[in-house]
């Protein structure tokens, strides 16, 4: 009995991750080895809003994260390769502005960060990212 209960919750859950996969890509994705690439919008819980005279906090913000075409094929003359790197990366983004909690008095509570509104695939720019050496 326990174990078709769990069986059924790993079904269910699988079903509704590819039905959530599903309804939040905007056309269809590629498929790679069954894998399907996306680039989308997720909330990134793990930011920390940093200022002079306020305390740490912890802010939801709205960031890029998923798959893009990659690939390296070999080559006949130098550099004996063919690549394309792409990464997730922001597609429009809009500015947000919220007032931290714990700050010193006299010191202006406003806290200004970029949003992602949508992602898109790209070559990585060194000039607003780091790139760690590919681009």
């Amino acid at each position: 009995m326990e174990q078709s209960s769990s069986r059924l919750a790993v079904f269910i859950f699988v079903v509704l991750n590819i039905l959530a996969i599903k309804s939040t890509s905007a056309s269809p994705a590629p498929i790679f080895r069954g894998l399907p690439l996306s680039c989308r919008v997720r909330e990134y819980t793990e930011y920390k809003a940093e200022k002079p005279g306020c305390r740490p906090q912890r802010i939801v913000v709205d960031a890029c994260y998923g798959f893009c075409d990659t690939y390296q094929v070999p080559a006949l003359r130098a550099p004996y390769k063919l690549s394309q790197h792409k990464m997730c990366s922001y597609g429009e983004t809009v500015e947000v502005s919220i007032q931290l909690d714990d700050c010193d008095s006299g010191v202006d509570r406003t806290f200004t960060y970029i949003n992602a509104r949508n992602c898109v695939c790209r070559k990585c720019t060194p000039e607003n990212t780091f790139c760690l050496g590919i681009h």
